[in-house]
């Protein structure tokens, strides 16, 4: 068994387990969701699942994912900083957009969560549950599009970057990371 043989494995091992928890934290997103008046809603038994599923969705859905995504990030603009391909600035560009592009997209339907969240706390209605319920359907709305925003940014900042790369981007970055990783170590 050679080591590309057991990074393969682990790979795709590491993409199932990523999978499998993306599948058991969307349970309740399937749970707490029906058909209602012809639109899908988001109906909770008790205020308390409300307040629960809110915060788990905030906390797993958006802050998490944001800390790892901008720590991610910040880790490859370091690694590519000492690359040749440090003196691009559309490569910075395109990272920072990333980043940016996830929070601003889900940001105000986690708003609205947390929204509904103090709503509940408050004990009720009033400007709070006008608030939510306002904020809600266009927030969604801005949610799901950021599913064609990265694969955008990414085609639009990935051809300027190929170009200035000379050929294909990916190989030549992992060729300069290799170079760089084995040079320290």
């Amino acid at each position: 068994v050679t080591a590309g043989d057991r990074a393969g494995r682990l790979a795709h091992g590491a993409a199932a387990v990523t999978w499998l928890v993306a599948l058991v934290l969307a349970i309740p997103s399937i749970v707490f969701r029906r058909v209602k008046d012809g639109h899908c809603q988001r109906l909770h038994s008790t205020e308390a699942w409300l307040v629960v599923h809110n915060l788990l969705e905030t906390i797993l859905g958006w802050a998490l994912p944001l800390t790892a995504v901008a720590t991610g990030y910040g880790l490859l603009v370091h690694r590519l900083r000492q690359t040749r391909l440090a003196q691009r600035s559309r490569t910075f560009r395109l990272v920072a957009a990333v980043v940016v592009a996830f929070a601003i997209a889900w940001g105000p339907y986690h708003l609205a969560s947390l929204l509904e969240v103090a709503m509940v706390l408050q004990g009720g209605g009033g400007t709070l549950k006008a608030a939510a319920k306002a904020t809600r359907p266009p927030a969604t709305a801005l949610a799901f599009l950021s599913s064609a925003m990265n694969p955008l940014l990414y085609a639009c900042a990935g051809r300027g970057l190929r170009r200035g790369a000379g050929g294909s981007l990916l190989p030549r970055l992992l060729e300069i990371s290799a170079i760089a990783g084995s040079s320290r170590g």
